[in-house]
Protein backbone atom coordinates (compact mmCIF):
# COMPACT_ATOMS: atom_id res chain seq x y z
CA UNK A 1 0.00 0.00 0.00
CA UNK A 2 1.42 3.18 -1.02
CA UNK A 3 1.08 6.67 1.28
CA UNK A 4 2.01 8.47 -1.53
CA UNK A 5 0.50 8.43 -5.61
CA UNK A 6 1.84 5.09 -7.22
CA UNK A 7 5.15 5.62 -9.50
CA UNK A 8 2.54 5.64 -12.53
CA UNK A 9 1.26 8.90 -11.28
CA UNK A 10 4.53 10.20 -10.80
CA UNK A 11 5.41 10.16 -14.21
CA UNK A 12 2.54 12.19 -15.40
CA UNK A 13 3.01 15.70 -16.79
CA UNK A 14 0.18 17.37 -14.80
CA UNK A 15 1.14 19.02 -11.87
CA UNK A 16 -2.97 19.74 -11.34
CA UNK A 17 -3.76 15.72 -11.73
CA UNK A 18 -0.30 14.97 -9.55
CA UNK A 19 -2.09 17.53 -6.48
CA UNK A 20 -5.68 16.13 -6.95
CA UNK A 21 -4.11 12.13 -6.60
CA UNK A 22 -2.34 13.09 -3.51
CA UNK A 23 -5.32 14.53 -1.73
CA UNK A 24 -7.47 11.97 -2.91
CA UNK A 25 -5.34 9.47 -1.31
CA UNK A 26 -5.99 10.38 2.03
CA UNK A 27 -9.69 10.61 2.47
CA UNK A 28 -10.56 6.55 3.26
CA UNK A 29 -6.58 5.86 3.80
CA UNK A 30 -6.71 3.22 0.74
CA UNK A 31 -5.06 3.63 -2.46
CA UNK A 32 -4.10 1.30 -4.67
CA UNK A 33 -0.70 0.03 -5.84
CA UNK A 34 0.92 -0.24 -8.92
CA UNK A 35 1.15 -3.40 -10.74
CA UNK A 36 3.70 -4.28 -13.17
CA UNK A 37 1.69 -6.68 -15.15
CA UNK A 38 -0.25 -3.47 -15.96
CA UNK A 39 0.68 -0.69 -18.83
CA UNK A 40 1.52 2.71 -17.21
CA UNK A 41 -1.93 3.52 -18.84
CA UNK A 42 -3.41 1.00 -17.24
CA UNK A 43 -2.00 2.00 -14.17
CA UNK A 44 -2.93 5.66 -14.32
CA UNK A 45 -6.72 4.40 -15.41
CA UNK A 46 -6.79 2.60 -11.86
CA UNK A 47 -5.68 5.67 -10.01
CA UNK A 48 -7.61 7.80 -11.77
CA UNK A 49 -10.71 5.71 -10.55
CA UNK A 50 -9.74 4.87 -7.16
CA UNK A 51 -9.34 8.55 -6.40
CA UNK A 52 -12.11 10.03 -7.94
CA UNK A 53 -14.17 7.25 -5.61
CA UNK A 54 -12.93 8.15 -2.63
CA UNK A 55 -13.29 12.01 -3.24
CA UNK A 56 -16.93 11.41 -3.91
CA UNK A 57 -17.51 9.23 -1.15
CA UNK A 58 -16.35 12.00 1.12
CA UNK A 59 -18.42 14.38 -0.70
CA UNK A 60 -21.29 12.29 -0.46
CA UNK A 61 -20.77 12.16 3.23
CA UNK A 62 -20.74 15.71 3.59
CA UNK A 63 -23.50 15.91 1.81
CA UNK A 64 -25.82 14.10 3.89
CA UNK A 65 -24.50 15.83 6.76
CA UNK A 66 -26.06 18.92 5.39
CA UNK A 67 -28.91 17.06 4.83
CA UNK A 68 -30.11 15.52 8.28
CA UNK A 69 -28.62 19.56 9.60
CA UNK A 70 -31.67 20.53 8.19
CA UNK A 71 -33.75 17.29 8.47
CA UNK A 72 -34.05 15.66 5.54
CA UNK A 73 -33.53 12.49 6.54
CA UNK A 74 -34.65 10.60 2.93
CA UNK A 75 -32.26 12.21 0.91
CA UNK A 76 -29.39 11.58 3.40
CA UNK A 77 -30.24 8.03 3.26
CA UNK A 78 -29.77 8.17 -0.51
CA UNK A 79 -26.18 9.77 -0.15
CA UNK A 80 -25.39 6.94 2.32
CA UNK A 81 -26.15 4.61 0.03
CA UNK A 82 -24.45 6.26 -2.87
CA UNK A 83 -21.24 6.59 -0.48
CA UNK A 84 -21.02 3.11 0.42
CA UNK A 85 -21.23 1.72 -3.07
CA UNK A 86 -18.33 4.26 -3.98
CA UNK A 87 -16.55 2.79 -1.39
CA UNK A 88 -17.13 -0.41 -2.75
CA UNK A 89 -15.97 0.29 -5.89
CA UNK A 90 -13.29 1.83 -4.83
CA UNK A 91 -12.33 -1.29 -3.24
CA UNK A 92 -13.49 -3.55 -6.32
CA UNK A 93 -10.62 -1.21 -8.11
CA UNK A 94 -8.11 -2.03 -5.74
CA UNK A 95 -8.63 -5.70 -6.15
CA UNK A 96 -8.94 -5.78 -9.91
CA UNK A 97 -5.68 -3.92 -10.33
CA UNK A 98 -3.83 -6.41 -7.55
CA UNK A 99 -4.90 -9.18 -9.57
CA UNK A 100 -3.50 -7.61 -12.60
CA UNK A 101 -7.35 -7.52 -14.62
CA UNK A 102 -7.40 -4.51 -17.43
CA UNK A 103 -9.24 -1.64 -15.85
CA UNK A 104 -12.83 -0.82 -16.84
CA UNK A 105 -14.55 1.70 -18.75
CA UNK A 106 -16.70 4.10 -16.49
CA UNK A 107 -18.65 6.90 -17.09
CA UNK A 108 -20.58 9.80 -15.39
CA UNK A 109 -24.26 10.33 -13.68
CA UNK A 110 -25.65 12.86 -12.87
CA UNK A 111 -27.61 13.08 -9.52
CA UNK A 112 -29.39 16.00 -8.26
CA UNK A 113 -28.73 17.35 -4.51
CA UNK A 114 -29.79 20.13 -2.71
CA UNK A 115 -27.70 22.76 -1.13
CA UNK A 116 -29.08 24.96 2.15
CA UNK A 117 -28.39 28.91 0.82
CA UNK A 118 -28.27 31.62 3.25
CA UNK A 119 -25.93 34.39 4.00
CA UNK A 120 -24.60 33.94 7.42
CA UNK A 121 -22.79 37.48 7.62
CA UNK A 122 -25.70 39.32 7.55
CA UNK A 123 -27.71 39.58 10.40
CA UNK A 124 -31.68 38.27 11.01
CA UNK A 125 -32.95 41.98 10.73
CA UNK A 126 -30.91 43.07 8.02
CA UNK A 127 -31.71 43.38 4.27
CA UNK A 128 -29.19 44.16 1.72
CA UNK A 129 -30.11 45.62 -1.63
CA UNK A 130 -26.80 45.70 -4.02
CA UNK A 131 -27.08 47.78 -7.37
CA UNK A 132 -24.87 45.63 -9.69
CA UNK A 133 -24.64 46.65 -13.14
CA UNK A 134 -26.23 49.28 -15.28
CA UNK A 135 -27.15 47.72 -18.91
CA UNK A 136 -27.77 49.58 -22.18
CA UNK A 137 -30.70 48.65 -24.21
CA UNK A 138 -31.91 48.80 -28.04
CA UNK A 139 -33.21 52.44 -26.93
CA UNK A 140 -30.28 53.94 -24.74
CA UNK A 141 -30.31 57.14 -26.02
CA UNK A 142 -26.65 57.31 -25.88
CA UNK A 143 -23.57 56.40 -23.79
CA UNK A 144 -20.84 58.43 -22.27
CA UNK A 145 -22.76 60.24 -19.84
CA UNK A 146 -22.77 60.42 -16.41
CA UNK A 147 -25.66 58.62 -14.24
CA UNK A 148 -26.68 57.94 -10.51
CA UNK A 149 -29.16 56.46 -8.80
CA UNK A 150 -31.68 57.05 -6.33
CA UNK A 151 -33.29 54.13 -4.45
CA UNK A 152 -35.69 53.37 -1.71
CA UNK A 153 -37.77 50.28 0.08
CA UNK A 154 -40.95 51.14 0.55
CA UNK A 155 -40.40 49.67 4.34
CA UNK A 156 -39.65 52.09 7.17
CA UNK A 157 -36.58 51.60 9.75
CA UNK A 158 -37.82 49.90 12.85
CA UNK A 159 -38.96 53.08 15.32
CA UNK A 160 -39.42 55.29 11.99
CA UNK A 161 -41.68 56.07 9.53
CA UNK A 162 -41.36 56.88 5.80
CA UNK A 163 -39.39 54.92 3.13
CA UNK A 164 -35.25 53.89 3.73
CA UNK A 165 -33.30 55.92 1.10
CA UNK A 166 -30.22 55.36 -0.87
CA UNK A 167 -28.48 57.64 -3.40
CA UNK A 168 -25.23 55.67 -5.45
CA UNK A 169 -21.88 57.36 -6.48
CA UNK A 170 -22.14 58.73 -10.28
CA UNK A 171 -21.07 56.22 -13.39
CA UNK A 172 -20.16 56.76 -16.58
CA UNK A 173 -22.49 54.77 -19.00
CA UNK A 174 -20.71 52.67 -21.20
CA UNK A 175 -22.20 50.44 -24.30
CA UNK A 176 -23.52 46.99 -22.36
CA UNK A 177 -22.63 46.51 -18.76
CA UNK A 178 -21.54 49.62 -16.13
CA UNK A 179 -20.09 48.37 -12.73
CA UNK A 180 -22.27 50.33 -10.25
CA UNK A 181 -21.52 47.68 -7.32
CA UNK A 182 -23.14 49.91 -4.76
CA UNK A 183 -24.59 47.44 -2.00
CA UNK A 184 -26.73 49.01 0.96
CA UNK A 185 -27.89 47.83 4.71
CA UNK A 186 -31.51 48.36 5.21
CA UNK A 187 -33.46 47.32 8.47
CA UNK A 188 -36.57 45.78 9.42
CA UNK A 189 -37.80 43.79 12.17
CA UNK A 190 -38.24 39.50 11.61
CA UNK A 191 -39.87 38.77 14.46
CA UNK A 192 -42.93 41.32 13.67
CA UNK A 193 -46.48 39.58 12.87
CA UNK A 194 -46.67 41.91 9.67
CA UNK A 195 -43.38 41.37 8.31
CA UNK A 196 -44.13 38.11 6.17
CA UNK A 197 -47.46 40.51 4.87
CA UNK A 198 -45.03 44.16 4.27
CA UNK A 199 -42.74 41.92 2.01
CA UNK A 200 -45.64 40.72 -0.31
CA UNK A 201 -46.29 44.25 -0.67
CA UNK A 202 -42.30 45.41 -0.60
CA UNK A 203 -41.16 47.04 -3.79
CA UNK A 204 -37.64 48.80 -4.45
CA UNK A 205 -38.06 52.05 -6.53
CA UNK A 206 -35.27 53.14 -8.53
CA UNK A 207 -35.21 56.46 -10.01
CA UNK A 208 -32.05 57.60 -12.81
CA UNK A 209 -31.03 61.16 -13.01
CA UNK A 210 -28.03 62.41 -15.38
CA UNK A 211 -25.74 65.05 -13.72
CA UNK A 212 -26.21 68.25 -15.19
CA UNK A 213 -23.31 71.69 -15.95
CA UNK A 214 -26.26 73.79 -14.62
CA UNK A 215 -27.52 71.49 -11.62
CA UNK A 216 -26.88 74.00 -9.40
CA UNK A 217 -30.05 76.13 -11.43
CA UNK A 218 -32.27 73.65 -12.72
CA UNK A 219 -31.13 70.19 -10.38
CA UNK A 220 -30.04 67.27 -12.04
CA UNK A 221 -32.45 66.17 -14.76
CA UNK A 222 -34.14 62.70 -14.24
CA UNK A 223 -33.70 60.49 -17.21
CA UNK A 224 -36.19 57.20 -16.16
CA UNK A 225 -37.95 55.02 -12.99
CA UNK A 226 -38.21 51.61 -12.45
CA UNK A 227 -39.75 49.35 -9.86
CA UNK A 228 -40.13 45.99 -8.31
CA UNK A 229 -41.18 43.73 -5.67
CA UNK A 230 -39.33 41.59 -3.88
CA UNK A 231 -42.22 38.86 -2.59
CA UNK A 232 -39.49 36.37 -3.48
CA UNK A 233 -37.82 36.94 -0.37
CA UNK A 234 -40.58 34.97 1.87
CA UNK A 235 -38.99 31.54 0.73
CA UNK A 236 -35.80 32.77 -0.89
CA UNK A 237 -32.32 33.86 0.62
CA UNK A 238 -31.98 36.21 -2.71
CA UNK A 239 -32.93 37.10 -5.38
CA UNK A 240 -31.56 38.45 -8.28
CA UNK A 241 -33.63 41.06 -10.66
CA UNK A 242 -33.39 43.37 -13.33
CA UNK A 243 -35.09 46.45 -13.47
CA UNK A 244 -36.08 48.33 -16.38
CA UNK A 245 -35.99 51.91 -16.34
CA UNK A 246 -38.63 53.61 -18.21
CA UNK A 247 -39.49 57.91 -19.00
CA UNK A 248 -42.99 57.23 -18.36
CA UNK A 249 -44.95 53.56 -17.92
CA UNK A 250 -45.74 53.09 -21.78
CA UNK A 251 -42.24 53.73 -22.83
CA UNK A 252 -39.82 51.13 -23.64
CA UNK A 253 -36.83 50.77 -21.47
CA UNK A 254 -33.74 52.88 -22.23
CA UNK A 255 -31.78 51.28 -19.34
CA UNK A 256 -31.75 47.78 -17.06
CA UNK A 257 -30.32 48.19 -13.41
CA UNK A 258 -29.03 44.70 -12.35
CA UNK A 259 -30.11 44.73 -8.48
CA UNK A 260 -29.53 41.76 -6.04
CA UNK A 261 -31.35 41.36 -2.66
CA UNK A 262 -29.97 39.68 -0.07
CA UNK A 263 -31.92 37.98 3.23
CA UNK A 264 -29.58 35.98 6.09
CA UNK A 265 -32.81 33.11 5.94
CA UNK A 266 -36.06 33.81 3.87
CA UNK A 267 -38.88 34.80 6.13
CA UNK A 268 -40.56 31.20 5.62
CA UNK A 269 -38.68 27.80 5.52
CA UNK A 270 -35.47 26.96 4.23
CA UNK A 271 -34.15 28.08 0.69
CA UNK A 272 -32.77 25.12 -0.47
CA UNK A 273 -31.58 25.25 -4.07
CA UNK A 274 -30.64 21.87 -6.41
CA UNK A 275 -27.33 21.37 -7.74
CA UNK A 276 -25.64 18.52 -9.63
CA UNK A 277 -23.35 16.03 -8.64
CA UNK A 278 -21.20 13.92 -11.42
CA UNK A 279 -21.01 10.86 -9.75
CA UNK A 280 -18.45 8.26 -11.55
CA UNK A 281 -20.34 4.62 -12.39
CA UNK A 282 -17.97 2.02 -13.21
CA UNK A 283 -19.30 -0.64 -16.18
CA UNK A 284 -18.68 -4.18 -15.58
CA UNK A 285 -15.92 -4.65 -18.21
CA UNK A 286 -12.79 -5.97 -16.38
CA UNK A 287 -10.40 -7.91 -18.50
CA UNK A 288 -9.97 -11.34 -16.94
CA UNK A 289 -11.41 -10.24 -13.71
CA UNK A 290 -10.72 -13.13 -11.04
CA UNK A 291 -13.88 -15.19 -9.79
CA UNK A 292 -16.13 -13.36 -7.07
CA UNK A 293 -14.88 -15.45 -4.13
CA UNK A 294 -11.34 -14.86 -4.35
CA UNK A 295 -9.87 -13.52 -1.15
CA UNK A 296 -10.36 -9.09 -0.68
CA UNK A 297 -7.55 -6.91 -0.38
CA UNK A 298 -6.23 -6.35 2.56
CA UNK A 299 -7.30 -3.45 4.16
Amino acid sequence: QHRNPPPALQRQNSAETMTAVTQGAYLEKRTGTDNAKLSVKQNLDYATMIEKCQRQAEQLRNEAKNCLARKDREMARKLVQMRNQSLKDRDLLITAQQRGAAPCTYEYKTFNVGKLNYHPELKPDDLAITVVNLHTTANTAKTGHSLFLKYEINIPKPGETGAQKRTTSTVTVKEGATSVNDKAIFAFKRSSRSTVRKFERMKVTIKAFETSRMRLFFGDQEVGKGEVKLADLKTRSDVTIRIPIRKNRTSAPILEVEVTAELRAPLIGQDIRPFAVDYLKLNDDFGAFPSNDAPPPPP
